[in-house]
């Protein structure tokens, strides 16, 4: 690997700079998600808010880079790596990233259409809530019901990308400023929680033992499989084989089954749809209006076991490998990409350096999140403030 031997300087600083963006919208994220969200399927996105600020400031294809990239590592941390959640919110940040910037390049143009980044926003969180869907329909479900809740999404989509793209076109504003924003947002009182990747459980087993990149290709072939065959025999093979896994790598099998707790509502949804308005077929049950068939009974039970498959050895694969290792994985599992001018070894060390930067962010954001909730801030308005103040602090930094 020539790049490894001959490091150009340049390229250095800028993946220092990717880097460090990546570990802002990785903690973002991750402190988004410990926050209890009573609608299900909404969220502010503060991750995506990161991605659109870098398109503002340094252009689209960082941007990209950032917003890819923080789904792999935030799925290190939160357990979710190659599992149903991992592909939907890779794919929405994918499909998010290029119609923000298809909307930035047209408004920064000679065209005459012009998008603010608030307009930017909401189109980008429309688009993200719109592709989990649609990936949802597609690979999982299959069932047109799933798209009752469109509106749902949509008009929180709406709300979600308001806020986010004046947060985001507050940050930019400042940025632009050499004294735009405060010196510093909170000091730490020292009570903050060290960061600490809770998925891997240390072992000397088999499992724990096989090469990281290997563990990734199986997780790839088993979710092909039980989106190809369209039988709930055999994910329950599967789901056997999983188990038989479980057992040998010597992790409790409650331990593997708690990573379910991140995608019940997806389950339910994927079970309850075809169980309770797929009408043709064999009569099961029949209350008033309320007809469940036998055909919808199997529908629903391999729609759910889908997914169980899924996230369950995307869960076995996340106890048994450190974070170290996924990076080297993927960097190995990444290299046939080649061919195609991928460079996983850049990829490798953005990765890489972003995990250096993850614990001092997260004592920074624990510390910010704290001083949100204590009130000091009082006001929509001040609190919005405050919060693009410390992104500006952390983009400074």
């Amino acid at each position: 690997m020539p790049s490894a031997i001959n490091i150009n300087p340049l390229h250095e600083e800028e993946i220092k700079r990717i880097s460090r963006w990546i570990a802002i919208a990785v903690i973002l994220q991750v402190s988004e998600s410990l926050i209890p969200h009573p609608f299900p399927g909404i969220r502010l996105g503060l991750a995506n808010m990161v991605a659109l600020i870098v398109l503002a400031n340094h252009g689209f294809s960082k941007a990209l880079c950032v917003n890819l990239i923080r789904t792999v590592l935030s799925s290190f941390i939160l357990g979710t790596f190659m599992s149903p959640a991992f592909f939907m919110s890779f794919s929405s940040a994918l499909a998010s990233m290029l119609v923000m910037g298809l909307l930035y390049a047209a408004s920064t143009g000679k065209s005459k259409v012009y998008f603010s980044l608030t307009g930017i926003s909401v189109a980008g969180a429309f688009v993200h809530n719109l592709t989990q869907l649609v990936f949802a329909y597609i690979l999982l479900i299959r069932h047109p019901g799933i798209f009752v809740l469109l509106p749902w999404l949509s008009i929180g989509g709406v709300v979600m990308g308001v806020i986010t793209g004046i947060i985001a076109l507050d940050v930019t504003r400042k940025l632009r400023d050499p004294i735009g924003g405060r010196s510093y947002v909170y000091y730490s009182d020292g009570t903050e929680l060290p960061f600490e990747m809770r998925s891997y459980l240390p072992g000397n087993s088999f499992i724990h033992r096989l090469k990281p990149e290997i563990k990734i290709f199986a997780i790839m072939l088993i979710a092909l499989a039980v989106l190809i065959v369209n039988d709930p025999l055999f994910c329950v093979i599967m789901l056997a084989v999983i188990v038989t896994a479980i057992t040998l790598s010597g992790i409790s099998l409650l331990e593997i089954l708690s990573g379910l707790k991140k995608v019940v509502f997806l389950i339910l949804i994927s079970f309850l749809l075809p169980v309770l308005f797929n009408s043709g077929g064999e009569t099961v049950i029949k209350a008033g209006s309320m007809v469940i068939t036998r055909e919808g009974l199997s529908a629903g039970t391999l729609f759910g076991l889908r997914i169980i498959v899924m996230m369950i050895s995307a869960s076995l694969m996340m106890r048994t490998s450190s974070s170290i290792e996924l990076t080297l994985g993927f960097e190995k599992a990444l290299a046939p990409l080649r061919v195609f001018g991928v460079d996983h070894y850049r990829i490798s060390r953005i990765i890489s350096m972003s995990w250096q930067w993850i614990p001092e962010l997260w004592r920074e954001t624990r510390g910010m999140m704290k001083f949100m909730l204590s009130g000091r801030e009082k006001g929509i308005k001040k609190r919005i403030s405050a919060m693009s103040d410390f992104i500006v602090y952390l983009f400074r930094k």
